[in-house]
């Protein structure tokens, strides 16, 4: 899948969890960077045999661990922002497989499980709806989160975390974004296709937005 459809099948999976722990919008900006980052994970060792390891059970279950012991030693994170870093995560590997291919076994097996192609006209269409769902679902956790101070307040340490993780997911937004515009030159436009063109403009202008409105706030 591409980043979008990864961005929303994540998202889509950990909404119970964080229908479960958000409570308040504060809440909810600390868990989305969460979702972001660990749902394209497996993409920033998208590189030959390092593509293999990442989108490996075993592999993506090392690469998980790792992230985590950082940002713990860093932000010391809590218990929701673990479970729904490792939902987002796994979800990417189960998007994939929809549309993609991964390497359950690998390194024991270099066999790899696949449903459907990627980046062909079902996939382009089935991302444009899941995110479109996954859109509504997160509009309607925005509106039933409330705010437990006059203005969203976080702690230096807080931003910090949401700079650390939505930077990364931004620049690989953008890389994408590039790729798949070049792509587009190759098999051509198509109404799909412009839609999930709209839809990365539309992730990258939200981290934005959210880096924005991160960093401007004080305490």
């Amino acid at each position: 899948m591409w980043l979008p459809g990864h961005l929303a099948v994540s998202l889509l999976a950990c909404t119970p969890l964080v229908l479960y722990y958000c409570r308040s919008k504060e809440d909810l900006i600390l868990t989305i960077p969460y979702i972001a980052f660990f749902a394209v994970l497996p993409d920033f060792l998208h590189f030959e045999d390092l593509r293999t390891f990442s989108h490996s059970m075993i592999g993506l279950t090392i690469l998980v661990l790792v992230a985590l012991v950082v940002l713990h030693f860093l932000f010391k994170i809590r218990r929701a922002q673990v479970l729904i870093a490792s939902v987002a995560a796994a979800a990417h590997l189960a998007a994939d497989w929809l549309f993609g291919h991964f390497f359950p076994l690998y390194p024991f097996s270099n066999g790899y499980e696949s449903l459907n192609s990627f980046n062909t006209y079902i996939d382009i269409q089935a991302e444009v709806v899941i995110f479109s769902v996954a859109f509504v679902v997160f509009t309607m956790m925005v509106l039933s989160t409330r705010t437990i101070h006059r203005s969203i307040e976080l702690s230096n340490s807080e931003k910090w975390n949401v700079v650390i993780l939505i930077l990364p997911f931004l620049g690989m937004d953008l890389l994408e974004t590039v790729y798949f515009v070049q792509n587009m030159t190759t098999v051509g436009l198509g109404v799909s296709r412009m839609i999930l063109f709209v839809i990365f403009l539309t992730t990258i202008l939200g981290s934005v937005v959210l880096l924005r409105s991160v960093m401007s706030r004080r305490r």
